[in-house]
């Protein structure tokens, strides 16, 4: 019998049980508890007697993204804890399990089976590839989950990014290119040849459009090449002027590097992913700090921002900042994510319901919300449409330090 069979099965022996023990409960099984007064509803991944919510995630801890997913993991245990000690939850509290998938979708899955049946909801599924085998069991397990993707491939009613996605990020680099190049703009774009290089081409190919820019070239490129030297010369015999890169931060490194060694003076426009610390901090400053600006609309590591110090408090004090030093931008992300999630479980328990009913329910009134001042802009959960604004960042004179080269603005289909 399969689990999700067997998981039909259980829940009307639930209610029948809830009903004839006149709707209490405890423990894992679900049910309701007092909570002052009120009566809370709860199910999988809810300890009533404990009073406790189990989180799951699904993170990349020893394959290619690591050097992601272990700062973000420390600090979604961090801003948890944090979370826990604010009071935002009353008498609950938060646990948090995560699971290593090294970034294979297989193990993915594995993974998710592992716990779907024991946590409320997820955060974070790490990376499209790895997210996309999951969606039917998120549909049927009505799962909560936040990614680590602007992919639209894995937006779906039960997924959440928080951030811009990749196709309006595109969108405002080609309008600062129009904006700072003048008449002579040629753009080009080098996209991962997949699902988020395709988001870039798209929101590439509409910006040209509405801001009457000339396309010289369209590059795409396999992620795992290790040399970048014939892609990047098939822009430049374009003539391409600025060129978008819609990528991670690896190939994104090969790609200003292959640039430089071939002495070709052009603008690059990175979107959020294709950029990291630990990546371009191998770079030397000649071939990336005059050239790359960084597009995105979430806040930057430091900046002067409401919680930002609480953040990085927390992140120093987590068991990976030995080995994974601030800055670390991904961790900005799984921060956000937190607070996100910790208001929609907010609201649940508010509403008297944190099964996952409930919190679907709960997620769809987090709208207008900036995590109390943190992000750039409000955004609307559950609306990715509604995420369409994002800025033009210059590295500054220390290394992790930014500064605003184009100003949030708004991007328009």
């Amino acid at each position: 019998m399969s689990r999700r069979l067997s998981r039909g099965l259980v829940a009307p022996l639930i209610a029948l049980a809830m009903l004839l023990a006149g709707c209490g409960g405890g423990g894992n099984s679900g049910g309701t508890v007092s909570d002052g007064g009120k009566e809370i509803r709860f199910a999988r991944g809810v300890d009533g007697d404990a009073k406790t919510i189990t989180i799951g995630g699904l993170q990349d801890l020893s394959g290619p993204g690591r050097v992601i997913g272990v700062p973000a993991d420390g600090t979604i245990r961090a801003a948890f804890e944090l979370l826990n000690n604010s009071g935002k939850l009353g008498s609950w509290k938060i646990k948090y399990v995560s699971k290593d998938h090294a970034y294979n979708p297989s193990e993915s899955v594995r993974m998710y089976d592992e716990i779907r049946e024991d946590v409320l909801a997820i955060v974070p599924s790490f990376g499209a590839p790895a997210t996309m085998p999951l969606l039917d069991r998120l549909a049927s397990d009505n799962m909560l989950t936040f990614t680590y993707t602007g992919s639209s491939a894995v937006d779906t009613e039960h997924t959440v990014w928080g951030a811009t996605p990749y196709k309006y990020e595109a969108m405002r680099a080609v309008a600062h290119a129009v904006e700072t190049g003048g008449e002579g703009v040629k753009v080009a774009i080098m996209h991962q040849d997949d699902d988020a290089g395709e988001d870039g081409v798209a929101g590439f190919r509409a910006a040209a459009a509405q801001f009457k820019a000339e396309i010289v070239k369209e590059v795409p490129f396999d992620a795992s090449a290790e040399d970048f030297t014939a892609p990047v010369r098939l822009v430049r015999e374009s003539g391409a002027t600025h060129i978008l890169v819609t990528s991670g931060p690896g190939q994104t490194v090969k790609l200003l590097s292959a640039a430089a060694a071939m002495n070709y003076d052009a603008i690059w426009y990175g979107n959020w992913a294709t950029y990291i610390e630990a990546a371009f901090g191998q770079l030397p400053d000649s071939v990336w700090k005059d050239k790359f600006y960084w597009v995105n609309g979430l806040p930057f590591w430091g900046e002067d921002r409401p919680q930002m110090k609480e953040l990085m408090d927390a992140y120093q004090k987590s068991d990976v900042a030995k080995d994974f030093p601030a800055p670390q931008n991904w961790s900005v992300l799984a921060y956000v994510q937190v607070q996100m999630l910790g208001e929609v479980i907010r609201i649940a328990i508010e509403d008297g319901d944190i099964t996952p009913e409930g919190i679907m329910a709960a997620a769809q009134k987090v709208t207008d919300y900036d995590v109390d001042g943190l992000l750039l802009s409000p955004v609307d959960l559950m609306d990715s449409s509604a995420l369409r604004s994002s800025r033009v960042l210059k590295p500054g004179v220390k290394n992790g330090e930014w500064e605003v080269a184009g100003d949030l603005q708004e991007m328009q289909d």
